[in-house]
């Protein structure tokens, strides 16, 4: 059949790692939902912890996982865990529950793969982070009003916030619902969550959010993308979706 030649341009290394990306075996971003899923049980369900430096070693040592481009896929994979509410990040003593520093449900974490290092459960999570601190109102401070409208009396010099850090501002306009529909280009929906739901949800209020995803590209996705990493991933969380491929 000949010789196979690669060109100058596409070294033989570059081509192999296309290859192993184009099957799914070499990652170069990892769905921090797969970490938790069933579909490679990387978490056992009894325990509340996971050290971070032995799930780094799964994926050089199970042969059934993927490999991953670098240590950085796996800590990015992290970061956006914490953030998402999927897991905590802490430093500390993991079997002991014992921890100097606990994220969850925090934007800009940077994680490590040190021997301290450990992922949480939310629900161990949220039973070790600190009580938020309380509105502090002053005595004989009443909440009155209907429909759209409500004002809060309290002492016009106190500067005091509630726990999400929203202050309180003597007679404000309140509201009982608001919509918002916007059409985002997908580098900026990370903006959204921080800039629009974020705030909307520490104000108390229950957020749904209708999403209607279009995404195209002659021939650019990949079925197994749809398959494996979003369904899979929709059907852990619960979410019902209807998905179109065409």
């Amino acid at each position: 059949m000949g010789l196979a030649t690669l060109g100058t341009e596409q070294l033989l290394s570059k081509k192999v790692i296309e290859t192993l990306q184009a099957n799914d075996q070499l990652l170069s971003k990892l769905d921090p939902s797969l970490l938790i899923g069933t579909r490679w049980q990387l978490w056992p369900d009894d325990q509340e912890v996971l050290h971070i430096p032995t799930l780094a070693g799964y994926f050089t040592t199970l042969t059934h996982l993927p490999s991953l481009l670098g240590p950085e896929v796996l800590l990015d994979s992290i970061a956006r865990g914490v953030e998402r509410g999927l897991f905590a990040y802490a430093l500390g003593d993991g079997p002991a529950k014992q921890f100097d520093t606990i994220h969850y449900r925090e934007s800009g974490v940077t994680p490590e793969s040190i021997d301290s290092a450990w992922l949480v459960r939310p629900e161990a999570a949220k039973a070790l982070l600190p009580e938020p601190s309380s509105v502090d109102v002053t005595s004989g401070a009443s909440i009155t009003g209907t429909g759209t409208t409500a004002a809060i009396y309290s002492d016009p010099q106190s500067t005091s916030s509630s726990g999400s850090g929203v202050k309180i501002v003597q007679g404000e306009r309140r509201l009982d619902r608001v919509r918002i529909q916007m059409r985002v280009p997908w580098e900026n929906w990370h903006d959204v969550y921080t800039e629009v739901i974020d705030p909307l949800s520490k104000e108390g209020a229950d957020v749904i959010c209708d999403v209607t995803i279009v995404a195209k590209g002659e021939s650019a996705i990949r079925e197994n993308t749809i398959e494996l990493v979003i369904k899979e991933s929709l059907t852990q969380r619960g979410i019902e979706a209807e998905i179109e491929t065409g």
